[in-house]
C-alpha cells in the first residue's frame, strides 16, 4: 500500500534515532529500503521491457 503523501522515510529514521526511538527508526529504515528496492526493480523491469521490444523488432525483421 502506498502512503498518501511523499514520505522521506530516511529522514524520519534519522529523526527517530536522534530522539532515541530505535524501534521506530528501524521501521522507517525498513520502509526506506523497500522504496529503494522498488525503484531498482522498476528500473530492471523497464530495461527488460526495452530489450524485449528490441528483440521482437529484430525477430520480426527476419
Amino acid at each position: 500500500m502506498e502512503p498518501f503523501g511523499k514520505t522521506d522515510y530516511e529522514t524520519d529514521a534519522r529523526k527517530a534515532l536522534q530522539k532515541g526511538e530505535v524501534d521506530k527508526a528501524q521501521v522507517y529504515a525498513t520502509l526506506h529500503q523497500a522504496q529503494v528496492l522498488k525503484a531498482g526493480l522498476e528500473a530492471v523491469k523497464n530495461k527488460i521491457d526495452s530489450f524485449k521490444e528490441m528483440l521482437e523488432h529484430y525477430v520480426s525483421k527476419q
